[in-house]
């Protein structure tokens, strides 16, 4: 099947970007723009939505996230094309897809804080 594949032009087998220095770069942004509002939304509660260290880890998120999407735009062989979003049907299945991913998320989060206390 891969070969078929592969001859339609649907696929191609090259070179990625996983391990040279871009890459590792490529991956610290991408963690670091997940993990920052991450800690920002665990913290805020207790530091406060307008504390400086909250409004920074959300900075970071935008910044980190952005470069990343920047840098993957002109990549050559990206995992994801980026272009595909622009298909509303392709946009709206991804959205609503986030969403129910993150109020399950929020659902067993919630669970598990009830049954801890």
């Amino acid at each position: 099947m891969v070969s078929s594949l592969r001859e339609a032009g649907a696929i191609s087998i090259g070179r990625t970007d996983l391990g040279d220095a871009a890459g590792v770069r490529e991956a610290n942004t991408r963690k670091a723009g997940i993990a920052s509002p991450a800690y920002a939304l665990i913290e805020a509660n207790a530091r406060g939505w307008s504390s400086p260290l909250i409004l920074a880890l959300f900075a970071v998120s935008v910044a980190t996230l952005t470069s990343f999407f920047v840098v993957k735009s002109r990549t050559a062989g990206p995992m994801l094309q980026l272009h595909s979003f622009r298909d509303p049907t392709f946009a709206a299945a991804n959205a609503v897809a986030a969403i129910i991913s993150f109020g399950l998320f929020g659902i067993f989060i919630l669970r598990l804080r009830s049954a801890a206390r």
